[in-house]
């Protein structure tokens, strides 16, 4: 009887290491433009006080955005020194829609001397009918050069300006919020062209009863 015996076979000899020639040196980053960079709080977060316009009717504080109606304020015209203007809101929050703003307090200037005050002192208010000053039409008239008040693309100090407004008195739609900024609607009265941006905190006054300076 033939027996066989299977032998073990080793795979092949490596053979001796070659190293690799070293490769090109990476390529230089390229450096990018920084974007400018928002001087904004996170999740709609807003410090600013807007004040509500002339002709718009009474102002409607609700518990939440669409919600249940929690009181109203009106406006009464005149008022102090024949301005007609409604109450000024401390705004706290943008619900980011365009729409909505969360109030934080009512300051309702619409009433004599020691009356109590109208309605909840928090909420949220539609966006239609809210106003502000730039500064510059608040300043006292002995100040001859008001400071300019620039309209920035971005709530930030370095973002390019789309207008710059220099002695002349305008009121401004808000849009938006963040921060101490405000997006508006400044429209011209003379051609009535209108443009649209940022103001900074201090170039916007939300209280049609002081100089805000």
């Amino acid at each position: 009887m033939l027996w066989f015996v299977l032998v073990g076979c080793t795979g092949p000899v490596a053979g001796p290491s070659m190293s690799s020639p070293p490769g090109p040196d990476p390529a230089p980053e390229v450096p990018v433009a920084a974007a400018p960079t928002p001087d904004a709080d996170p999740e709609g977060a807003c410090d600013v006080r807007v004040y509500v316009g002339p002709g718009v009717g009474p102002t409607e504080l609700f518990d939440a955005p669409a919600g249940t109606l929690r009181g109203t304020y009106a406006v009464l015209e005149p008022l102090r020194g024949g301005i007609s203007a409604g109450p000024i809101l401390q705004i706290t929050r943008s619900a980011g829609d365009g729409v909505w703003f969360e109030v934080g307090a009512v300051e309702d200037y619409t009433l004599d001397e020691g009356a109590p005050a109208r309605g909840p002192a928090s909420g949220w208010v539609r966006r239609s009918g809210l106003e502000v000053d730039l500064t510059m039409s608040a300043v006292s008239p002995a100040l001859m050069e008001p400071p300019p008040v620039h309209l920035r693309e971005a709530p930030a100090t370095d973002a390019p300006i789309v207008r710059t407004y220099l002695q002349e008195a305008h009121t401004a739609e808000v849009l938006d919020c963040t921060g101490g900024w405000l997006k508006v609607r400044v429209v011209l009265t003379d051609d009535g062209s209108s443009a649209e941006g940022w103001l900074a905190p201090g170039q916007h006054c939300g209280h049609p009863f002081t100089t805000c300076g």
